[in-house]
């Protein structure tokens, strides 16, 4: 492993006045009853890749809390990430799309250096745009500060579909 990757290993969850990391994906690899595509997550394999995406999206998380190391929550999923995830991502499942939403979240909150620096709103808009209306409840933000054009209700969550139907989105 590169030694730099090795880093957020031994920082904690951050406190404060910090959002917690969004419970929606705790179930997201799971085929619980009433969720979206239950039989892709039934494949024990694929759970498996989603599970092990979301522990290295919840590191990233974490160290994108720490001025230190918020190079390390850049990259960390993404070079973590394993090639099953990646293939499933570039396949479209709206579970790694989700997956890849909340890591566009991360990267909007952070301030890190020039290459970090994106629209990651638009991202985020192109991602939920491929995305129907049962995998919105797996994009539960919960960053009161991460997407500033997005409004917040007073529990510091945003409601998705709000959102959306004040988009005009252009994906032709």
């Amino acid at each position: 492993m590169i030694p730099w990757i090795a880093a957020p290993l031994d920082i904690h969850e951050p406190l404060g006045n910090v959002p917690p990391f969004p419970q929606s994906l705790s179930t997201l690899p799971l085929p619980i009853c009433g969720a979206p595509d239950q039989d892709e997550v039934r494949d024990g394999a694929i759970s498996a890749t989603y599970q092990h995406a979301i522990s290295f999206l919840r590191r990233s998380w974490v160290a994108s809390f720490y001025p230190d190391y918020q190079m390390h929550a850049a990259f960390f999923w993404l070079i973590l990430a394993s090639d099953s995830f990646m293939a499933l991502l570039s396949e479209r499942r709206p579970r790694a799309l989700i997956l890849l939403g909340h890591y566009c979240a991360i990267m909007q909150r952070m301030n890190g250096p020039w290459w970090t620096k994106r629209d990651w709103d638009l991202e985020i808009t192109k991602i939920v745009s491929v995305l129907d209306a049962r995998w919105i409840g797996y994009l539960d933000w919960n960053t009161s500060d991460s997407l500033s054009v997005w409004d917040w209700d007073e529990s510091g969550s945003y409601d998705m579909m709000t959102w959306i139907s004040q988009q005009t989105l252009d994906i032709s």
